[in-house]
């Protein structure tokens, strides 16, 4: 294989990743979190194609065919997947802080676990205890949120450095 041809497949799976990230924030913000409120489906069926888009995409560079030639592909199209990818992560960071349970709540349920409790009654607690109140600062809500945007950070440098190999391999 040459290094286009790396190029090409290392973009087809960057896609496909960030069509599985997306997946994941239309899985949040549908019905399943009854504590929650259910998002519109207006917003909901926005991200259900855009990952139906991206997994496409994707799935084109992986297995190129006659439909879509990938002889002469620039070098801004792995940059623009870095970046759907950068962005559909920052998103689903964003999703996840809205919709994480109290800090007074993980503790109780991983006690649960650490007893033996079974993972269908820790989802039944899960869903029965109270929703977090609003209205608190995001650092009082979450402690560990500067231990989650050090890991963004260091996600948003890995896919820098692969894009710079990327960019001077081609």
């Amino acid at each position: 294989m040459t290094a286009h041809d790396w190029m090409v497949l290392a973009t087809g799976l960057v896609f496909l990743s960030a069509g599985a990230v997306l997946s994941q924030v239309f899985r949040l913000l549908g019905p399943t979190y009854h504590t929650k409120i259910t998002a519109h489906w207006a917003v909901r069926g926005f991200f259900f194609a855009s990952t139906i888009i991206l997994v496409a995409r994707g799935l084109s560079f992986v297995f190129p065919g006659k439909a879509f030639a990938v002889q002469h592909m620039s070098a801004l199209v792995p940059a623009s997947a870095f970046v759907v990818l950068g962005l559909s992560l920052v998103l689903l960071e964003w999703v996840m802080r809205d919709r994480a349970p109290p800090p007074w709540t993980e503790r109780l349920l991983g006690f649960a676990v650490r007893r033996g409790v079974s993972d269908q009654a820790v989802a039944e607690m899960a869903f029965a205890l109270p929703p977090e109140p609003h209205g608190r600062s995001a650092s009082e809500r979450e402690p560990c949120r500067s231990m989650r945007l050090c890991m963004m950070a260091g996600a948003v440098a890995i896919i820098l450095v692969i894009l710079a190999v990327l960019l001077t391999g081609a």
